[in-house]
């Protein structure tokens, strides 16, 4: 909790240019800031190997996304054959399954429609590519990412 307020504060001095007057009014914001980012994002374990491991990875796709949209688009005689997945996520709730929702749009020719309880509902733009092992590789790296160890699936 004191890393988030350290945060909020250098923000605060940040943004008032480090005017000291300000500070009667900075430290409610400090204090409220803090307390409700820990009920919106309660804390959760962080590895730096999964950091440097995922960052690649992120950076990879989300180029290689952008490339395939601008293919597509420039190229809208293409054969597609789009589908709507539920994909049963291992995730536990809170930030592990919001995460992967954000970052499943950035794959390639994915889009996240909707979580639902323990299910991601996917957009995919062509049935015919490796879609399924495609999230299950990005929930595998957000729970190294997050310390989780997934229960095993069939």
């Amino acid at each position: 909790m004191l890393l988030r307020a350290s945060l909020f504060a250098g923000l605060w001095w940040l943004l008032t240019e480090g005017d000291l007057t300000a500070w009667w009014l900075g430290s409610l914001f400090v204090l409220i800031s803090t307390f409700l980012s820990w009920r919106l994002l309660p804390p959760c374990s962080w590895s730096l190997v999964g950091w440097l491991r995922f960052l690649p990875y992120f950076i990879y796709h989300s180029v290689s996304s952008s490339f395939d949209v601008a293919w597509r688009a420039l190229r809208p005689d293409l054969n597609l054959a789009p589908i709507l997945i539920r994909y049963p996520m291992r995730l536990p709730a809170g930030f592990p399954r919001i995460f992967m929702t954000s970052v499943t749009s950035l794959l390639p020719g994915t889009l996240a429609a909707e979580l639902e309880e323990s299910c991601l509902v996917v957009h995919i733009l062509d049935s015919r590519t490796h879609y399924w092992q495609a999230l299950q590789q990005l929930e595998n790296r957000i729970a190294r990412l997050t310390n989780i160890t997934l229960p095993v699936t069939d």
